[in-house]
């Protein structure tokens, strides 16, 4: 009983991992994409 659960864990921990590299990738590459912005724009005023 104890081992199902671990076993039950491990696959919703990888899971979990998953959709973490997920959303840390997806706000890396939206902060990318501001900071981005802002030194474009930083090179267009000067």
């Amino acid at each position: 009983m104890i081992h199902q659960s671990i076993e039950c864990n491990r696959g919703s921990i990888f899971r979990e991992i998953k959709d973490l590299l997920d959303s840390i990738i997806y706000v890396s590459i939206k902060s990318l994409d501001r900071h981005l912005k802002v030194f474009t724009c930083m090179i267009n005023t000067e």
